[in-house]
C-alpha cells in the first residue's frame, strides 16, 4: 500500500500530538479537501476514486453529515443497496434537517421484501413536520399508499397534489406517468408525459423518459424524436447521450451508437470515464477486442484505473483465456491485496477452472469483512451448488434475498440450486417469473438493458433445459429456438436444441446444430463432446476420432485441455469395443494432467472391471494424495463394500462426510450399509437417509434406502410409503429415459407390504419384480420372493 507522509519536521513528536485532524490539514488535506476532491470525482464518475475521498472524510470526522451523503451516492451509484441505506442512515441521524436523505432512505425502505412500510411512514411524518409542502415527500406518500394497497384514485390524487406544488416541476408528472404504468395504463401515462413537458419545454429528462416510454411501445422512430430533442436541449447531460446511445442500440444503428459513445468520449474531453463508457459498449456488442484496445489504452496512461482492469479479466475470463485472467487479477491485487472485486474475480476463475473450494477462500475473505456484500454472496452460492452442497447455497440465497431484495440474478442461483436437486418442475416455475419480470421492466440505459436481456436469456435456456428433462420436448424446443434468437452467435444455445434432437433420436439434426456450435466456438468441449457422442452412435467412430484428433493437434499447450481429449477419446474406444485402446487413451490423459480426475475414476474402472480391485484402490489412494476428495473417499468406501470389507468401507464413507456433510451418496450408502449388515446404529441410518431425501426429494434410490432403514426399525408402514414413492419416481425416470425400471424397488416394497399385513399387494409387486429382473436377485432374495408368493 502506498502510503503519501507530509514532509519530516524537527518536532515530529508534537506534530503526531496535534491529532490526525491538523496533521491532515497540514498536508492540505482536510475534511473540506476530501468532500471538494469527492465532489469533483463524483460528477465525473469515478466512483471508486469518490468513495475513497467520501471514506477519507469520513475517517477525519465521524458524524460528517457530508461525507455519509457523498458514500451515500457513490454506494447508489454503485448499487449497493445495503451499504446506500446505512450511509443514509447516518446522515438522518447527523443532519435531520436534510430531507432528500429522508426520502431517499424511505423510499429504500419500499424496496425490501415485504416493503418495511412503517418505517417508510415514520421518516414521512419527520418531513412533513418540517416542510408539509417538499415535492417529494409528496411523492413518497404516494408510494407508502400503492405499498399499502390504497385504492388507484387515493394514489393519484396524491401525485395531483405534488404537481399542483410546482406545476413546472417535470418529475412530479413522471412520477405520475410511471404509477400509471406500473397499474397497465399507457395512455393515462403518455399524457402525464406529455404534460410534463407542456409544463417545462425545456426538461430534458421529460423527452428522455417519453423516449423510453415510446420505445416500451414499440415506436422506435418516435422513441429516436424525443431522444434527439432531449440531447439537444441538454447537450452535455450524460442521462440523455446514453438514451440516445442506448436507443440507437436497440434499433440496431450499430454506427450512430458508436460515433455517440465517442462523442460523449470527447465531450469529457476523451477522459478515461468517457472511453470507459465506449470500452463497455464494444463489450456489449461482441466486439471484445475493440474494447481491449480501449481499456488497454486507458491503463497505459493510468496502470492502476482498476475499474478498466477488471472488465479486461472479464473478457479474458469470458474467453476461457485463463493465464492472461490470472495476470489481471495478479495486477489488481497488486495495488490492493484487499481489493473485494479483484478477489471475487479469483474466486470466478477458480470456478472456471472446476476449483470451487479453492474459489470459497476467496469469497470468504471478502464476506469476512462485508458479510452482506452481494456479489460475495452470489459468487459464494455458486460455489456451494457447484460443490454440491445444497442446504448452504439455500442460506446464501436466503441471505441474497434478504440484503439485496431486488437483485435479479438471485433468480439464476435458484435455477441452479433446483438443477441441482433434480427439481426440474422448480426450475419452470422461477423462469416463468424471471422471464416475466425482466419482460416487464423498463432499461434505464443499454448496460441495464443488456443486463436484463441476459437473464431473459439464460430464463428461456433454463427453461427448455428443465422442460426437456419433464419429457416436455417440443416446449422445451420453443424455449431453446427463442434463446437462439436472442443470441443467435452463442455456441451454448446449439448446443442445447442439439439436446432435444438427441431426445427424439433424431441424430442428424443433432449433429448439425452440435457442428453449428463448433463453428461459433470451436474450443466449446460441450458441443465437441455432443457431436463426438452422436457420431458413436451413429456408428460414425472414424468421423468422431478426426474431431478429437484435431482438437488435440490446437491443444499442445494446454494440458487441462488434452487430458479431457484423451478421456472423451477412450470414451469413443470403450463405446466402439476397443477396451484396449480406451485403457491407452485413459492412462494418455493421466499423463497430460496428472490432476485430472474423471481419468483416474474412470481407470479404475477398467481395471475393477479387469478383476484388479486392488490395482482401482492404488489409483484412488493416488488421487486422495494429490487432493483429498469426499467423492473419491465415496468411491473406495464403494470398492470396499462391493467387495464385501465393511469396515472399511463404513470408514471411507465416514471420511466423505467429514469432508462434506452434504454428500449425499456417502450419507445414502453408509444409512444402507448400517441397515442392510446390522452394524451399527439403526436411528443414525434412519437419520442419515431421512436427511438425503430431505435434501434430494427426486431421487427414487433414496426414497429405497430410507425404506430399507424403516423396515429394519419395524416400522413397516413408513417403509411402504418410501418404497412406493422410490417405485413411482423410478417409474417416471424410466419412462422419460427409455430405460427399464429398477426390479430391486418393487421387490422390497413386496418386502414392507408384506410385513405390514397387505399379502396381496405384496405378491403383486414381487411378481412384477421378478418378472422385470429375476437375475438381479440374490439367492436369499430369491427364497424370500418365493415364500411370499407361496402363501395362500
Amino acid at each position: 500500500m502506498i502510503q503519501i507522509e507530509c514532509p519530516k519536521t524537527r518536532n515530529l513528536l508534537a506534530a503526531i500530538l496535534l491529532g490526525s485532524i491538523l496533521f491532515l490539514a497540514s498536508c492540505g488535506q482536510s475534511l473540506e479537501s476530501h468532500l471538494k476532491k469527492g465532489e469533483e470525482l463524483f460528477q465525473q464518475r469515478r466512483y471508486d476514486a469518490a468513495l475513497m475521498q467520501f471514506r477519507a472524510a469520513a475517517d477525519i470526522d465521524e458524524t460528517s453529515a457530508d461525507a455519509q451523503w457523498g458514500l451515500a451516492r457513490v454506494f447508489e451509484s454503485q448499487e449497493k443497496f445495503l451499504e446506500t441505506i446505512e450511509s443514509l442512515r447516518k446522515v438522518v441521524d447527523f443532519a435531520p434537517d436534510n430531507l432528500e436523505a429522508k426520502t431517499k432512505l424511505a423510499n429504500y425502505y419500499l424496496l425490501f421484501n415485504p416493503p418495511q412500510v412503517d418505517d417508510a411512514d415514520k421518516l414521512l411524518q419527520e418531513i412533513y413536520k418540517k416542510d408539509r409542502g417538499y415535492v417529494e415527500g409528496v411523492i413518497l406518500e404516494a408510494s407508502i399508499q400503492s405499498a399499502r394497497n390504497r385504492p388507484e384514485q387515493e394514489i393519484v390524487a396524491t401525485l395531483r397534489k405534488a404537481i399542483n406544488i410546482d406545476k413546472k416541476r417535470a418529475e412530479s408528472y413522471l412520477a405520475l406517468s410511471r404509477f400509471y404504468m406500473k397499474v397497465s395504463k399507457p395512455e393515462e401515462a403518455e399524457k402525464a408525459i406529455e404534460e410534463a413537458i407542456a409544463a417545462n419545454p425545456k426538461s430534458a429528462v421529460a423527452y428522455v423518459e417519453y423516449g423510453r416510454f415510446l420505445g416500451f411501445e414499440g415506436k422506435s422512430e418516435e422513441s429516436e424524436a424525443k431522444y434527439l430533442k432531449a440531447v439537444e436541449i441538454a447537450p452535455k447531460d450524460y442521462e440523455a447521450g446514453l438514451a440516445l446511445a442506448s436507443h440507437y442500440i436497440y434499433s440496431g444503428q450499430k454506427d450512430k451508437a458508436e460515433q455517440k459513445f465517442k462523442s460523449m468520449a470527447a465531450a469529457q474531453g476523451n477522459s478515461a470515464e468517457g472511453r470507459m463508457d465506449l470500452g463497455r459498449y464494444y463489450q456489449l456488442s461482441g466486439r471484445d477486442d475493440d474494447a481491449l484496445k480501449v481499456f488497454d489504452g486507458i491503463l497505459k496512461e493510468t496502470p492502476d484505473y482498476a475499474r478498466a482492469r477488471y472488465l479486461t479479466a472479464e473478457i479474458y475470463l469470458g474467453r476461457k483465456d485463463l493465464e492472461k485472467t490470472k495476470a489481471e487479477i495478479e495486477k489488481l491485487l497488486s495495488i490492493n491485496d484487499q481489493d473485494f472485486e479483484a478477489l471475487l474475480l479469483s474466486a470466478r476463475l477458480k470456478l472456471a477452472e472446476g476449483k470451487a473450494e479453492d474459489a470459497v477462500s476467496d469469497i470468504e475473505e471478502v464476506l469476512r469483512k462485508q458479510p452482506s456484500h452481494r456479489e460475495g454472496l452470489y459468487y459464494m452460492t455458486q460455489a456451494r451448488i457447484d460443490m454440491g452442497q445444497i442446504d448452504q447455497a439455500r442460506s446464501f440465497i436466503g441471505d441474497l434475498e434478504k440484503y439485496h431484495p431486488s437483485f435479479r440474478k438471485t433468480s439464476l442461483l435458484k435455477m441452479q440450486r433446483s438443477f441441482a436437486a433434480n427439481a426440474p418442475e422448480d426450475v419452470v416455475k422461477e423462469a416463468d417469473l424471471l422471464i416475466f419480470r425482466v419482460s416487464n421492466l423498463f432499461p434505464a440505459d443499454a448496460f441495464k438493458s443488456a443486463e436484463l436481456e441476459q437473464l431473459r436469456l439464460n430464463g428461456f435456456m433454463s427453461r427448455g433445459l428443465a422442460r426437456l428433462q419433464l419429457g416436455d420436448v417440443e416446449g422445451a424446443r420453443t424455449d431453446l429456438l427463442a434463446a437462439e434468437k436472442m443470441s443467435p452467435s452463442l455456441a451454448a444455445a446449439k448446443v442445447n436444441l442439439a439436446k432435444t434432437y438427441i431426445a427424439e433420436k433424431n441424430y442428424d439434426a443433432a449433429a448439425d446444430y452440435y457442428s453449428k456450435a463448433l463453428a461459433l466456438d470451436e474450443s466449446d468441449f460441450d458441443a465437441l463432446s455432443g457431436l463426438v457422442s452422436v457420431l458413436g452412435r451413429q456408428g460414425k467412430f472414424a468421423d468422431a476420432f478426426a474431431r478429437i484428433d484435431a482438437r488435440i493437434a490446437k491443444s499442445k499447450a494446454d494440458n487441462t485441455a488434452l487430458a479431457a481429449l484423451h478421456f472423451l477419446k477412450s470414451e469413443v474406444f470403450g463405446n466402439q469395443g476397443n477396451a484396449a485402446a480406451s485403457e491407452t487413451e485413459l492412462k494418455e490423459a493421466i499423463a497430460a494432467d496428472a490432476d485430472y480426475l474423471p481419468a483416474y475414476s474412470a481407470y479404475a474402472s477398467v481395471l475393477i472391471n479387469k478383476n484388479q480391485t486392488d490395482e482401482a484402490l492404488k489409483q484412488y489412494q493416488t488421487v486422495l494424495q494429490k487432493k483429498p476428495s469426499a467423492s473419491i473417499y465415496t468411491l473406495i468406501g464403494i470398492l470396499e463394500d462391493g467387495r464385501g470389507k465393511y469396515d472399511e468401507a463404513e470408514k471411507n464413507y465416514r471420511k466423505a462426510l467429514e469432508m462434506n456433510p452434504e454428500s449425499a451418496i456417502a450419507a445414502n450408502n453408509l444409512a444402507w450399509l448400517i441397515a442392510d449388515t446390522g452394524k451399527g446404529n439403526l436411528d443414525e441410518a434412519m437419520k442419515l437417509a431421512g436427511d438425503v431425501v430431505k435434501a434430494n426429494p427426486k431421487v427414487s434410490g433414496y426414497y429405497d434406502t430410507l425404506g430399507w432403514v424403516y423396515l429394519k426399525k419395524g416400522f413397516n408402514d413408513q417403509a411402504v410409503e418410501q418404497f412406493k414413492q422410490a417405485v413411482a419416481l423410478d417409474s417416471s425416470e424410466a419412462q422419460q429415459s427409455g430405460r427399464t425400471i429398477n426390479p430391486g424397488y418393487r421387490f422390497r416394497l413386496g418386502l414392507a407390504l408384506h410385513s405390514a399385513g397387505d399379502k396381496d399387494a405384496a405378491k403383486r409387486e414381487v411378481a412384477t419384480a421378478l418378472k422385470e429382473g429375476s437375475a438381479q436377485f440374490s439367492a436369499q432374495e430369491l427364497k424370500n420372493a418365493k415364500l411370499i408368493l407361496g402363501e395362500s
